[in-house]
């Protein structure tokens, strides 16, 4: 990930500029909007759910970015947030990890809270700061599956480019 929108990941996440967050999430309303008009969903119905981080981590920053980024996309469309997802906090950070060691690091990581409703579910929309192998996306959405909601997608404020190495495996650029 490179230029202005890993310059400002990186302030969020990393130097606690928790003051960009709104904006950043209010960036995220056109991306939000259509995939909210492809499932066909009435956004008054629609939920937002952020990405959790580990109960460590959130102590060490003191904010989850997600949760942030989640409440500026909320404000921009109208619409409600829920703490539907929560971490393990078994698995190990992602930054450094190889693409397979991503998707092997966060398998069983997320859990959601049960659709005590039945049926379909809400439908939900996960937010996250960054995708980077989609991994921790693809792990979040088929928890909030798994436990009855109806995801529709995820959006982020980032994508991370990646870089194969000599074995195909990819490295992050971040």
């Amino acid at each position: 990930m490179s230029g202005d929108a890993a310059r400002l990941v990186r302030a969020l996440k990393y130097s606690g500029w928790t003051a960009l967050a709104p904006k950043m999430g209010a960036a995220l309303a056109d991306p939000a909007r259509r995939l909210i008009l492809r499932a066909a969903c009435s956004p008054g119905e629609l939920c937002l759910v952020p990405v959790p981080v580990t109960r460590p981590r959130l102590r060490e920053r003191g904010f989850n970015q997600a949760e942030l980024l989640a409440a500026g996309l909320a404000r921009a469309l109208g619409l409600r947030t829920a703490s539907l997802l929560e971490s393990r906090d078994s698995s190990a950070s992602q930054v450094r990890l190889s693409r397979t060691g991503r998707f092997t690091n966060v398998g069983d990581r997320f859990r959601a809270r049960a659709n005590e409703a039945g049926g379909d579910g809400f439908p939900v929309l996960a937010v996250d700061d960054v995708v980077t192998t989609g991994a921790t996306a693809l792990a979040c959405l088929s928890a909030l599956a798994a436990a009855g909601w109806r995801p529709i997608g995820l959006v982020s404020f980032a994508r991370a480019w990646r870089v194969l190495d000599a074995t195909g495996d990819s490295t992050s650029l971040m």
